[in-house]
């Protein structure tokens, strides 16, 4: 499975567009891979297909939604086909500038649907696509912010519609708040050895009533947080050459250097090594 770093099409936003205008053969476009970013791939005219969790037959009009680390392949399986791409990190456009309230979006993100296709009747989603693509070819003025705002009526629609799980949808925000203090601590200290008994304490609560609370709060445990925080941590450090995999396992709290291999695959899907080679590639 093929860990795919998606590049910017643009200085200023952190979105990738291609637009396929020239019309295509039948042909393999895509291996399997996954990537962070979500992913809207629609079919101007022709056919395509989408394997994710089941292959998916996309026809003229239709757009096939695929959230963030879901793993994929398509293929162009009608000759004459146009089509356009869409990928973008939703936590990139949250707005939240609460480091602790983005990673709680990110952590959710892999929430709510993973593949999705739409039929031919959604006009709403084909004309912000529809739109970007144009204000990506001509670059009027001004393009990027009308961009952008293509960019969240898609977010908005795909919230209205639950293929985006949003924060009220997958968490219980009154528990949340009685967990928030936790959710701090693990931001500030994730470096180092933190357990369950001293979270707990930093809550006054007891540990196991901790675990409970935390798991109602987030349908995750504590553990799985804990990790997740640690590698969001880590990857800007796996961009800096000088540092090895093992001087990072240790910067952000890992206990070993074989046990931050093994959680990075498990949110990343390669490992340390690939991943630093992917993003300095």
């Amino acid at each position: 499975m093929k860990y795919e770093i998606v590049p910017n099409s643009l200085p200023n936003i952190p979105i990738r567009l291609e637009n396929f205008s020239k019309p295509s053969p039948i042909r393999p476009v895509s291996d399997p891979h996954l990537h962070d970013e979500v992913e809207l791939l629609y079919v101007h005219q022709g056919a395509m297909s989408c394997t994710a969790d089941k292959q998916y037959i996309i026809p003229a009009g239709g757009i096939m939604f695929l959230n963030s680390r879901i793993p994929h392949s398509t293929d162009v399986v009608e000759n004459g086909t146009v089509s356009a791409l869409v990928q973008f990190r939703v936590d990139a456009f949250s707005g939240d500038t609460n480091p602790v309230r983005k990673s709680l979006a990110q952590f959710i993100s892999a929430g709510g649907c993973g593949s999705y296709l739409f039929g031919t009747g959604e006009t709403e989603l084909q004309t912000c696509i529809t739109g970007i693509m144009n204000e990506y070819t001509h670059k009027g003025e001004a393009y990027e912010i009308y961009i952008r705002g293509f960019i969240y009526q898609i977010m908005g629609f795909l919230y209205r519609k639950g293929i985006l799980a949003s924060t009220e949808q997958m968490f219980n925000l009154r528990l949340i708040e009685r967990v928030f203090p936790a959710l701090e601590y693990i931001d500030h200290h994730y470096s180092e050895p933190i357990t369950l008994e001293q979270i707990s304490a930093h809550l006054s609560l007891n540990p196991n009533y901790f675990c409970r609370l935390f798991k109602r709060a987030t349908n995750r445990t504590f553990t799985e947080y804990l990790n997740f925080v640690r590698i969001l941590k880590c990857e800007p450090l796996l961009r800096e050459k000088s540092r090895s995999i093992e001087e990072i396992s240790q910067e952000t709290g890992f206990s070993s250097a074989s046990y931050f291999n093994r959680t990075f695959k498990k949110y990343k899907h390669c490992t340390p090594t690939v991943y630093r080679k992917l993003k300095n590639d």
